[in-house]
């Protein structure tokens, strides 16, 4: 696996997605990127890595992932599945994980 080299890195980029795998299987690693803005290693819970790693891993494995982005502007992937960087709209991600903590 690569590793992680940050150069460059758009202030909006706040993690790094790395695709641990092929097409058939694999694994997605989540590591935040040091000094994001309003984003330590420690405030990104559980639920939102999942968020994270389960939209990463449908383009990580796509044949053409350029510039993919969901209709509501929610991620953007780089077209490289070893280490795709993530760009979220924090503030939609932190409302849908306060929505879905139990009462």
């Amino acid at each position: 696996m690569m590793g992680l080299v940050a150069r460059n890195v758009d202030p909006n980029v706040i993690a790094v997605v790395q695709w641990d795998g092929d097409t058939n299987g694999g694994r997605v690693i989540v590591k935040p990127i040091k000094g994001a803005p309003n984003l330590s290693a420690g405030e990104i819970s559980l639920l939102e890595t999942r968020q994270i790693a389960r939209m990463a891993r449908v383009f990580a494995v796509a044949d053409q992932a350029k510039q993919a982005l969901t209709d509501d502007g929610f991620i953007e992937l780089e077209d490289r599945p070893d280490c795709t960087l993530v760009k979220l709209n924090m503030l939609k991600l932190k409302r849908n994980a306060k929505e879905s903590l139990p009462a």
